[in-house]
């Protein structure tokens, strides 16, 4: 089965969740990053980005018997890279807040938890990569110092799709000695 780039987004947006409600962070919204809408960020925000989706070795395929009926699979592994990343206004005042590096810094710590990890594999996907933290400085429209942080994420998924080979009604298996 091909897992569509909608679904995958989908479920990247349920690991999210997961994540930030292991460590009872809420009221952040979750957003696709590129998007065709206009991104204002009121509230806190996890954004997701997709990097690209190579595929990695060979593609596979085979011919099998299934129920009676002679079918043709196609077989490849893909790599798909995100990038997570979050904005949330700093308030220095507040310590017990979760910033934007606290939030992402506890999605790390998930995805590579046990828990994280079986809820990825729950999915259909294997962890791959989880990158370290990088949070860059930006200037907001209020002239104050920002962070931007963000870490690149890899889930490898083994796509597949069959159909059956046209011209068989009926497969019947004989083994002929030598």
């Amino acid at each position: 089965m091909i897992k569509t780039e909608n679904q995958i987004w989908a479920d990247l947006r349920k690991l999210i969740t997961l994540g930030l409600a292991k460590f009872g962070i809420e009221g952040w919204q979750i957003r696709q990053l590129q998007q065709p809408v206009h991104i204002t960020t009121l509230q806190p925000t996890v954004f997701m980005a997709k990097l690209n989706a190579p595929r990695i070795g060979w593609q596979y395929s085979k011919n099998e018997v299934v129920d009676g009926r002679l079918m043709h699979t196609e077989k490849f592994i893909q790599e798909i890279r995100f990038q997570i990343s979050a904005l949330k206004k700093r308030i220095p005042a507040v310590v017990d807040d979760f910033t934007s590096s606290d939030a992402l810094n506890a999605l790390i710590s998930w995805f590579m938890s046990r828990d994280g990890l079986s809820a990825i594999r729950a999915l259909g996907y294997n962890t791959y990569r989880v990158g370290r933290l990088e949070e860059p400085f930006f200037i907001d429209d209020s002239d104050t110092y920002e962070r931007n942080p963000y870490f690149e994420f890899s889930l490898i998924v083994n796509q597949s799709y069959s159909e059956e080979i046209p011209g068989t009604n009926q497969l019947i298996p004989k083994i002929t000695g030598v």
